[in-house]
């Protein structure tokens, strides 16, 4: 039963009898990708009469999708007793039937209700590669997910409208994709993209073949420098989460660089880096702790402008001394910046003595 379809999200309705066997209804149809478009208010109800879910109570509902994975999410209890609940994009991901139960918690009780069905329903549209100018379909993510990266306009960037370089804006009105290529004196210059490409990419395994980025990576080659890059990255093949990251495309001359960064659960940053060469049309993907030496030679510019990690500083030291640490006296040997000091103060010892006997001779050690 719809109650309020005039706006979003769409709310809809349904009385949970707490007393009825645990078997699944299906209560809603949604579509993959769905949004925070679907609200759905549960009343309670136990012998045929309404139960009031009290104002101090946590109410919590948990799903198992089609593909077996299992989530949960807040709920919020109405001032009549209700609950309410918006149902996210990762709830509504994958295709078939979900199965729900909300678990009610109060400081002196704990009860979980009778399961309910909610039906996802596949869609066609596919936002593995996408062209700005006329598909819409990648604009949720960009916005939700990468919102410092991207922003929303009303209208088509001006040289009076201010962005730092390499910043893109989204003129809503036609959902064309504009890039800031430079910012001198006020004036900013931004460039029209033709095409704007989501790179769905995961965590490598050893060993792993990526020839299922390369028809993407080829169509990137071809287009760069006029085009932008984001990461749709999943954390591991399986996973159905992802994160969108904008990237940075660089033209190598042999092929392209693609670069993004994702900062794991732990809070460990660390960088993507995707390389395709136009040679033997082979991409290969890095997942490495940040400023981690890369393996391709044409990278190693990396390091002027890296942070003085561990990894950094032991790189660029690392053939700066030929004699390896036996002990303190094979150290410090004139091989060493360590052993020209030590050989410099033996030079200098006894150096006051010296001068005070000099300064007698002369006359200029008097008080």
């Amino acid at each position: 039963m719809n109650l309020d379809n005039n706006t979003l999200p769409l709310v809809h309705g349904m009385i949970l009898d707490m007393d009825r066997p645990c078997q699944s209804r299906t209560v809603l149809l949604c579509r993959t990708g769905d949004n925070r478009a679907h609200m759905l208010n549960i009343t309670l109800s136990s012998g045929g009469e309404p139960m009031a879910v009290p104002a101090n109570a946590c109410v919590t509902l948990y799903a198992r999708r089609a593909d077996g994975s299992r989530l949960w999410s807040s709920c919020t209890v109405n001032e009549d007793g209700s609950v309410s609940h918006l149902f996210t994009s990762s709830e509504l991901e994958v295709p078939g039937k979900a199965d729900c139960e909300l678990y009610i918690v109060t400081p002196e009780r704990e009860m979980t209700s009778p399961k309910f069905r909610v039906t996802v329903e596949g869609i066609l549209r596919d936002d593995s590669a996408v062209f700005a100018t006329d598909d819409f379909s990648v604009l949720g993510d960009l916005i939700a997910k990468a919102e410092k990266a991207v922003l929303l306009a009303d209208k088509a960037p001006d040289s009076a409208t201010a962005g730092s370089v390499g910043a893109v804006i989204i003129d809503s009105t036609d959902g064309t994709f504009y890039k800031c290529t430079g910012a001198v004196d006020g004036a900013y210059t931004w460039v029209k993209l033709n095409k704007v490409y989501l790179l769905t990419v995961h965590k490598p395994a050893e060993g792993e073949s990526f020839e299922y980025l390369v028809p993407s990576l080829r169509e990137i080659c071809n287009d760069s420098p006029d085009c932008t890059v984001f990461l749709k990255y999943h954390d591991s093949e399986t996973s159905q989460y992802y994160t969108v990251i904008p990237a940075l495309c660089s033209n190598t001359g042999t092929g392209i660089v693609i670069k993004g960064f994702y900062t794991n659960p732990s809070f460990i940053k660390y960088a993507i880096r995707i390389y395709y060469k136009k040679s033997s049309g082979s991409a290969r993907v890095e997942y490495v702790p940040e400023y981690a030496p890369p393996s391709l030679i044409y990278d190693e510019d990396y390091y002027l402008t890296a942070p003085p990690t561990v990894e950094a500083v032991d790189y660029m030291i690392k053939d700066k001394q030929d004699c390896a640490i036996a002990d303190s006296e094979g150290y410090f040997t004139e091989k060493t910046v360590e052993g020209a000091l030590k050989e410099l103060g033996a030079s200098l010892c006894g150096a006051d003595s010296a001068l005070d006997g000099i300064l007698s001779l002369i006359g200029g050690n008097e008080a």
